[in-house]
């Protein structure tokens, strides 16, 4: 249940990412692109960076986000179905197995015929 709290997190972020409710990369660049251009002309600063939650805000460290979105990023539902069977058989739901699992049953999902 928790690994696919983990994922759910992940898929969450990147969706609000994409919809520009959560703030990501991209945006807090073109926040401060804008911003920069504002100050040349002498306008007031257009956005606040803050206006958006940051991905980080979701997670304790750097690497829970890390680890989140390798379980997370290019993989698909049926993958993670799949991975997470495979770390069942295995008697092993850590997330560093399941991120382990996820990866190997990805690779071959993909190069299989």
């Amino acid at each position: 249940m928790v690994r696919r709290a983990e994922r759910s997190l992940g898929v969450a972020i990147r969706e609000g990412q994409e919809i520009g409710t959560i703030a990501s990369r991209s945006t807090a660049a073109h926040i401060a692109a804008t911003n920069r251009e504002a100050r040349k002309r002498g306008d007031q600063e257009v956005l606040d960076p803050k206006s958006l939650p940051s991905a980080s805000s979701f997670f304790t460290s750097g690497d829970d986000g890390n680890k989140t979105y390798s379980v997370t990023d290019d993989v698909t539902d049926s993958e993670f179905d799949a991975a997470l069977d495979a770390a069942k058989e295995e008697r092993n739901l850590s997330r560093a197995n399941v991120v382990r699992v996820s990866i190997r049953s990805t690779d071959a999902m993909r190069t299989s015929p």
